[in-house]
């Protein structure tokens, strides 16, 4: 099969079969389409690829100044083209196996605190940009990734229950449920929606001009809203979400608990939050080893 027919089959295969979010297939086909162009300056077929091949391309990306992080996603990409390439028999084997990638520390960023949570909340203004951002600003610390939150759509909100049906990566659905700040933030929004759009349909949250609100456009008003409340450090939006799992689990938050609220799809994506907080590892730890001693003298 020809490179380019075997990135076109690649990205369906990541969107049918894998059920991958957007943001991936793009990510992927764009790190595999560069090492494809690698193998054909060598006169090479993605199927003729050597482990050989695979790392001479990795090293020469770090050799340019890529980050080992950076790195590791593009052997990242290519070993799922190989486990493509294999499982569809467009390749006799998966060369991408024998190729070890990158070691890092992937550094999770300090939270907020509470303190600073509730000063980018409580920002005051009756304008409809303002009220829109505050419930914005709710869902991600909800827990919503800032795709998510933009995506909705008002039949996802169920306030009277306390609950959103969001959808996330891979278009896996699931309920979050809201607190009382994030109803009334969310109930304010549709009335100021309302009497500004009427009864427009599609999602839920619109810039000033009535179409879709883009991440970059609420990124900077929300370092402008960070600002106002003398909050220093840099604040981005998925930082409302990585603040909202750190606090939980300081108050002792269960891990699957949060990992149903995040929408995760592995335990360990959720266990990274634990390292901000060293004390509520230990008490984890200290579960997990109590429940183990105690299960084969129940038996």
């Amino acid at each position: 099969m020809a490179a380019e027919d075997s990135l076109v089959e690649f990205s369906k295969y990541l969107e049918r079969e894998m059920a991958a979010a957007r943001a991936t297939v793009d990510g992927y086909r764009c790190s595999v389409r560069g090492f494809l162009r690698h193998l054909a300056g060598r006169g090479l077929q993605p199927a003729d690829a050597s482990a050989r091949d695979i790392s001479d391309y990795l090293g020469a990306q770090a050799a340019r100044g890529l980050k080992p992080a950076s790195v590791f996603s593009i052997g990242m990409a290519i070993r799922a083209f190989y486990r493509f390439m294999a499982a569809k028999g467009y390749a006799s084997s998966n060369p991408s196996q024998e190729v070890a990638l990158p070691k890092f520390r992937s550094r999770v960023p300090d939270p907020l605190t509470e303190e600073e949570v509730a000063a980018l909340l409580s920002c005051p203004g009756g304008r409809y940009v303002q009220v829109r951002d505050s419930a914005i600003l709710e869902l991600l610390y909800c827990g919503l990734r800032i795709s998510e939150a933009l995506g909705l759509e008002e039949g996802q909100i169920h306030l009277k229950d306390g609950y959103l049906r969001v959808i996330g990566k891979g278009t896996k659905a699931r309920l979050v449920p809201i607190g009382g700040r994030a109803r009334d933030a969310l109930a304010r929004h549709l009335e100021a929606r309302s009497a500004r759009f009427g009864n427009a349909p599609g999602p839920l949250f619109l810039s000033h001009r009535g179409r879709k609100l883009s991440r970059g456009a609420f990124w900077h008003r929300l370092r402008q809203r960070a600002k106002s409340a003398g909050i220093r450090k840099p604040v981005h939006p998925h930082l409302l979400r990585h603040s909202f799992a750190s606090h939980l689990l300081c108050r002792g938050a269960d891990l699957k608990s949060l990992q149903a609220m995040l929408g995760h799809q592995s335990l360990s994506t959720t266990a990274i939050y634990l390292h901000l907080n060293p004390g509520r590892l230990i008490e984890v730890c200290r579960a997990a080893h109590s429940a183990v001693s105690v299960g084969p003298s129940a038996v």
